[in-house]
């Protein structure tokens, strides 16, 4: 019993952790690559959503899920 269980945890294990680094890798650079396009425009960047605007990512993942496709007739 304990056996069969290991056999699907253990693979299952770095598989989680290596989605979990791609996950918060992206989160980072993107939050990284809108101050650094703040400052190359000398402006504030994303501060209001969340602290140190870290919630922007996700708001914008929101919004974008949320669209309604429309095509026009």
């Amino acid at each position: 019993m304990l056996d069969g269980l290991l056999f699907f945890v253990r693979p299952a294990i770095p598989a989680i952790v290596l989605v979990s680094f791609v996950a918060l890798s992206a989160l980072f650079f993107i939050w990284l690559e809108r101050k650094v396009s703040a400052r190359i425009h000398d402006r504030l960047g994303p501060t209001r959503v969340g602290k140190f605007g870290l919630l922007q990512t996700l708001a914008d993942g929101i919004k974008l899920l949320a669209k309604e496709d429309f095509i026009p007739p």
